[in-house]
């Protein structure tokens, strides 16, 4: 099943410099092309939005600024969020969060899973609050493999217990169809709570094993 579930991804994956992640071409993507094409060429465009790149000086990272971003990003205006992102310092992982986080919250997974990959590269270290984002990228194009690296990557830095990165863990390997692994991630969780019961039993509804213990 899990096979069956991946089969489109893996045809379609390709490589990104470095990061070695590989995101899947999905429907959905695809059907935010032309989105995605003005995010990744937002330099060579002119401004439509309030931000107009030829007047922006580059500045630090003030409480206003970073106030503005968020707002962009909460409204969903992620083209005017990234123009704003463009003129600020990039050594916050704060701020790297906020971009993945608005585009998994637009649906743009493999958008997200590319930042995140750009974000490596530049050095810039994730933390406890990237991941799940990350892995909800990654279970969003079924992107089985690319979640792996993610998992090994967090266990290295030790956030393999963190009760958020884990529920996400549960979702992901669950959606792909590989059930074993969320009960691995789930009996090695030190904690649990609600959402991790009901990811559980969610996935075994999925994979028609609801009667699993």
């Amino acid at each position: 099943m899990a096979k069956a579930l991946l089969s489109f991804h893996l045809h379609n994956e390709h490589t990104i410099s470095q990061c070695h992640m590989v995101p899947a071409k999905t429907r959905a993507a695809r059907r935010t092309q032309n989105h995605e094409s003005r995010i990744k060429h937002h330099n060579s465009m002119s401004s439509t939005t309030s931000v107009d790149r030829r007047q922006v000086r580059r500045v630090e990272n003030s409480v206003p600024s970073i106030r503005r971003l968020l707002s962009c990003v909460n409204s969903g205006c992620l083209e005017t969020a990234f123009q704003m992102f463009d003129t600020m310092n990039k050594s916050s992982t704060f701020l790297w969060n906020v971009m993945i986080r608005g585009l998994v919250d637009s649906g743009l997974f493999a958008e997200a899973i590319e930042f995140y990959c750009r974000m490596q590269t530049e050095g810039i270290k994730a933390d406890n609050f990237t991941f799940p984002f990350v892995i909800k990228a990654c279970a969003g194009v079924f992107g089985l493999k690319e979640g792996q690296k993610v998992h090994s990557t967090l266990i290295k830095l030790g956030f393999d217990v963190d009760i958020y990165i884990c529920n996400a863990l549960i979702v992901l390997y669950a959606k792909v169809g590989c059930i074993e692994d969320s009960e691995k991630v789930f009996e090695c969780m030190p904690v649990r709570d609600l959402v991790s019961w009901n990811s559980m039993i969610s996935g075994y509804v999925r994979l028609g094993m609801a009667g699993a213990p």
